[in-house]
C-alpha cells in the first residue's frame, strides 16, 4: 500500500485485513493524494484521493476494500 501527496509518499508492504496504518506528515507544496494497493489475487488498484494545500493540518484517512478505497478528510488551513 503506498499513499502518495504533494511533495512525498509513504506505505508499508502489507496490511492484514482490518488493521490500521497511521503515518503522521506535513503538507508541502499543492497537489492530489491517491493511494495504490495490490489486492490478495495480485491487481493493482489505484484511487484518487482529495487535493491538498500546503500547510493544511487536520485528519486525512482512506479506507481500502479489496477493490476500491474512501476517503474521510478532516483539514484546515492554517
Amino acid at each position: 500500500m503506498e499513499v502518495d501527496y504533494p511533495s512525498a509518499s509513504f506505505g508499508t508492504e502489507t496490511l492484514a485485513a482490518g488493521a490500521t496504518y497511521h503515518y503522521r506528515f506535513k503538507i508541502l507544496g499543492d497537489g492530489p493524494t491517491k493511494i495504490l494497493w495490490t489486492d490478495a489475487a495480485q491487481q493493482p488498484h489505484t484511487v484518487p484521493g482529495p487535493a491538498l494545500t500546503e500547510g493544511q493540518e487536520g485528519t486525512l484517512a482512506a479506507t481500502i476494500t479489496p477493490t476500491t478505497a474512501t476517503w474521510q478528510s478532516n483539514l484546515r488551513s492554517n
